[in-house]
């Protein structure tokens, strides 16, 4: 008797709240809850969170041959050959500016990433966002967000706990992860549609952003894309940049910002004027020019190629070895500057094309297979760390600062572990004597030169 009288409840129930459906529709705030609930679970952030770009004051960046600049090529978490050759150099954070071309987690001992971290945090060294770094941004901020769903920590911990209970090598985190979605049930299916496209759940770089500190993080978040130096007229990337689009001519004055430049700024004419006014004129335009590179050439402002670039092929920016390197354009084009007085130029330069520019430099990382990649105007300091081969630095500056002998290192042998590499850009410079003796100095910036170092690294097992 009991349960016939439930049934009917229910069926009443279920009659007069499907006859309010036919006659007024699904009440509004339900809709919209069923909908927001499926939109969700589809509408995941954008975690990249890119800062483009950070004009560095001269203050944080002396051109003093009492103080130095050290920028250093890709760590990914080596943290023994960092600590070598920084010894080797005697850095001194209360003295010198260290830098970094991005890259400095993942890939390397999971140990070393993190020490790498805590060091650059403790030290707030100046550095730019490789793509590795980027995945680690990233992650951390899908962890983050997941857990701010309902039931989305729980999840997490319980997925965690089973590839934890698998005791699978982080090599295996992507079949794990794929078996894991094959045979889920449909709750946790959909939570696993969450997880971005071709995003690996377990590896390394999802490791270091679970493990850092919320203070790693920030560091990580205000590394920029790109540095620029006005006062080196220098621009420090971890990928590359492009002098000019590709898809059209370098001396395409409506389209490219080295083929065009103005010969007078408040009323100076800066053929004629005064040459104090002139040099200030001058330095204006050269910076008005050098931020036109960052802001009118679109793959400039693409994020993807600050961080993945290597080559130019057919107009397009690529991460492949293929194509020309994009190092090759950059000199080819500085190569066409001659100055602001391009009547006087174009009368005595023998060059096709000449620029109303001044060259900048660019140094960068990345590029491991092509090693230590020193031109003119580019320094690529990827020497292939991580593949055991070398561990590089470029050193502007403090040459009056005495060096540490290998000796007091505990190394065997002097030289074992210090390279100074081939580069024969020395000849016909304006060096000192003592200078021309040392391989490693080569011209950096307008008139000043500066020195590449190198230590050995062992292969990570």
């Amino acid at each position: 008797m009991y349960l016939a009288r439930r049934v009917l409840e229910y069926a009443i129930i279920t009659c007069f709240l499907l006859f309010n459906i036919l006659m007024f529709g699904v009440p509004r705030s339900v809709f919209q809850s069923w909908k927001g609930k499926v939109e969700n679970e589809q509408a995941i952030p954008d975690f990249s969170r890119y800062e483009s770009l950070y004009t560095v004051p001269e203050g944080e960046f002396p051109l003093d041959p009492t103080k130095r600049v050290i920028i250093v090529g890709d760590i990914h978490g080596m943290i023994e050959p960092l600590d070598m050759l920084l010894d080797r150099l005697s850095y001194d954070s209360r003295s010198d500016v260290l830098v970094h071309v991005g890259d400095i987690v993942s890939r390397g001992p999971h140990k070393g990433s993190m020490a790498t971290l805590a060091f650059m945090v403790a030290n707030n060294v100046t550095g730019v966002r490789g793509n590795h770094d980027q995945k680690v941004v990233e992650w951390r901020g899908w962890i983050d967000w997941i857990q701010t769903l309902p039931q989305g920590r729980r999840w997490l911990e319980r997925t965690e706990r089973r590839w934890h209970e698998s005791n699978l090598d982080v090599s295996r985190a992507k079949f794990w992860v794929e078996t894991q979605k094959r045979t889920a049930s449909e709750e946790d299916r959909r939570w696993w549609k969450l997880v971005p496209r071709k995003w690996i759940m377990f590896g390394d770089h999802y490791k270091i952003a679970r493990e850092m500190e919320s203070e790693d993080f920030s560091y990580l978040l205000n590394l920029p894309l790109k540095l620029y130096v006005p006062s080196a007229h220098l621009f420090v990337v971890h990928a590359g940049l492009l002098s000019s689009d590709p898809r059209y001519p370098y001396y395409d004055a409506s389209r490219q910002p080295l083929a065009r430049m103005p010969t007078r700024l408040g009323g100076i004419d800066v053929v004629d004027g005064d040459e104090e006014e002139v040099n200030d004129a001058v330095g204006v335009l050269r910076k008005v020019q050098e931020m036109a590179l960052m802001t009118e050439i679109p793959q400039n402002l693409d994020p993807w190629a600050s961080l993945n670039m290597r080559s130019v092929q057919g107009g397009k920016v690529v991460k492949s070895n293929h194509g020309d390197p994009w190092s090759n354009l950059w000199n080819k084009e500085m190569g066409h500057c001659v100055g602001f007085n391009i009547e006087h130029s174009n009368a005595s330069s023998k060059k096709k094309h000449p620029l109303p520019c001044y060259p900048s430099s660019v140094v960068y990382g990345h590029s491991a297979a092509r090693g230590l990649d020193v031109k003119r105007w580019t320094v690529g300091l990827d020497s292939g760390c991580i593949y055991g081969r070398k561990m590089s630095a470029l050193v502007i500056g403090g040459r009056k600062k005495k060096l540490r002998r290998l000796d007091e290192l505990g190394e065997e042998e002097e030289g074992e572990d210090l390279d100074v590499g081939s580069i024969a850009y020395t000849k016909g410079k304006d060096v000192d004597d003592a200078e021309k003796s040392n391989e490693n100095v080569i011209p950096f910036g307008d008139n000043g030169t500066a020195r590449i170092f190198s230590v050995k690294c062992q292969k990570p097992r």
